[in-house]
């Protein structure tokens, strides 16, 4: 039997790998420890907010909670209908040919219940401010369009 010499070839490949490797597992721990480590960036809740930068007393957060879930109770319907409407709207993309006045329809609904949610959101607002006292209305009417907009659009964060 006769030993071969190791080709430098395979070789070379061989410790090309083992760097590579070495470069990934050392990237993946500090991927980790990012993650691990990195401050939480949860969305605060409106209702937390608002009671720490108006400052409501227990009887007008309390009020404020009621008032939240109605306006949630009634707005949820809207965000249903609307989005078994874009639903059906983007279905339409598998159609051929569109037909061109259920694409019209199905938009024009869709923009309808748009609007429907804003006017709802701007009434819940403007509900919201009775039940400040004079000076909480000032800081509350303050926030908007700023900081109110970003907690719908989700772009709120501490």
């Amino acid at each position: 039997m006769t030993l071969k010499p190791l080709n430098m070839n395979v070789f070379s490949r061989t410790k090309s790998l083992v760097i590579i490797i070495a470069i990934l597992l050392v990237s993946n721990i500090a991927m980790l420890v990012y993650f691990l480590n990195r401050p939480d960036r949860k969305r605060p809740d409106s209702s937390e907010f608002l009671k720490k930068t108006i400052g409501f007393s227990r009887e007008q957060f309390a009020d404020f909670e009621k008032r939240k879930q109605l306006h949630r109770d009634s707005i949820g319907r809207y965000f249903k209908d609307m989005n078994d409407d874009k639903e059906r709207f983007y279905r339409l993309l598998g159609k051929s040919p569109i037909d061109s006045s259920e694409f019209d329809s199905l938009a024009n609904r869709i923009g309808t219940k748009q609007v429907m949610i804003e006017k709802a959101f701007f009434r819940h607002f403007q509900d919201v401010g009775t039940i400040c006292t004079p000076e909480q209305k000032k800081m509350y009417d303050s926030l908007f369009p700023g900081e109110l907009r970003k907690m719908m659009s989700g772009k709120w964060r501490k």
